[in-house]
């Protein structure tokens, strides 16, 4: 299974330091992670001698006041990841929808449970957006979950909350649960509008998978959380998962989520999101070879046009020349094999990949003609 952000892999594959690649295939925080949280985790090493709170009372108190929800409703997790995992074998679905292409964990997932699974195919050509209404005429009773990722891995659609409600309905009806994993909701302008988050008390058959790692650009930490809209059912996530899954340094970021720092850089961060992620759009736009599609967060989904020149196995290699790296999409079920996806970073490091784009595209185009 492939995954954004294995820099080492990518770096052993060339023989080049790590540090000397610009990973443009992880979607974390282009400003790194606080220099607020780096006190904090310094402050943080003289409890590496104490185990940590199993039941994370006070990193649940945190999450709930950063989430606006009751903590009881609160799981943390080791990463976004243990909470799809975890949720899924507890859940334990006979037959799951699931729309593609998305993220490739809720399908590792469903896979040890041995769920039936429906892939419901987005169509490029609509910019792989969902369709609500053949979706939901898809779903009978025998379905016992349905998974969600808004915003979506890789294409960077954003359902709105109108359709969401309209798809909770249905599933309520028909005895089906949610899931709908949020965790790139912290990149969304707006996001207030969109997160579902505030209304999961009134939603007993949804769950809702948020993470701190990438807003704060904290992957070697990794802290992800579960937002239960019944208590009862958190209660047992709770009661089952493994004890001690988050790291002392993990559980520390209850001292910095509500901090007037934390919310300051998460403003900055959606500013230059907004702004960075437009320009880069329009400059890939401009290309005659390539296809961007838009995008509602911090990530990019862009097509090589057909074309005997060109694929995104021979374009990752001469990217990697100039020390790129980008996300090679051919491993999403339901994606063709002419995408890839970039991360938008800062100012410096899209214009450096907006150039070495176009000189990768001229180099092998000169290669096939030679």
């Amino acid at each position: 299974m492939g995954h954004g952000g294995n820099i080492l892999k990518a770096a052993r594959e060339k023989g080049i330091d790590p540090f000397h690649i610009h990973d443009f295939s992880a979607n974390i925080s282009p400003l790194g992670f606080p220099e607020g949280l780096r006190q904090v985790l310094n402050d943080t090493v003289r409890k590496l001698s104490i185990y940590p709170d199993p039941e994370y009372h006070e990193l649940r108190k945190a999450m709930a006041t950063y989430s606006v929800t009751d903590k009881e409703r609160i799981i943390p997790g080791n990463g976004a990841a243990q909470i799809i995992h975890d949720a899924i074998r507890f859940i334990n679905p006979g037959k799951t929808m699931l729309p593609v292409p998305t993220f490739s964990e809720y399908e590792a997932a469903l896979r040890t449970t041995n769920s039936q699974i429906t892939y419901f195919y987005n169509n490029p050509e609509q910019a792989f957006s969902l369709n609500e209404t053949q979706l939901l005429h898809s779903m009978d009773e025998s379905f016992d979950l349905l998974v969600l990722c808004n915003p979506n891995n890789p294409t960077g659609a954003l359902l709105s909350r109108e359709a969401i409600f309209r798809i909770l309905n249905h599933c309520h009806k028909i005895g089906c649960q949610v899931m709908i994993d949020e965790a790139f909701m912290d990149f969304v302008e707006r996001e207030e509008h969109y997160s579902m988050v505030p209304f999961i008390a009134e939603w007993k058959n949804l769950i809702i998978v948020r993470a701190f790692t990438k807003v704060f650009a904290i992957p070697g930490i990794r802290l992800g959380y579960g937002v239960y809209g019944s208590l009862e059912k958190a209660k047992i996530h709770a009661d089952q998962m493994i004890p001690w899954s988050i790291n002392t340094y993990a559980e520390a970021m209850k001292d910095f989520i509500n901090t007037r720092e934390a919310k300051d850089y998460l403003e900055e961060v959606r500013e230059i999101i907004a702004y960075e992620r437009k320009r880069l759009y329009q400059e890939i736009k401009q290309m005659e070879n390539y296809h961007v599609f838009p995008s509602a967060v911090n990530f990019l989904l862009i097509q090589i046009k057909k074309t005997d020149k060109m694929t995104v196995k021979g374009l990752w290699n001469q990217l990697m020349e100039d020390g790129i790296l980008i996300r090679d999409c051919s491993n999403f079920k339901g994606m063709p094999d002419d995408f890839f996806r970039i991360a938008v970073k800062n100012k410096e490091e899209n214009q450096r990949f907006i150039d070495s784009l176009k000189k990768a595209h001229e180099t092998i185009l000169c290669d096939k003609r030679c």
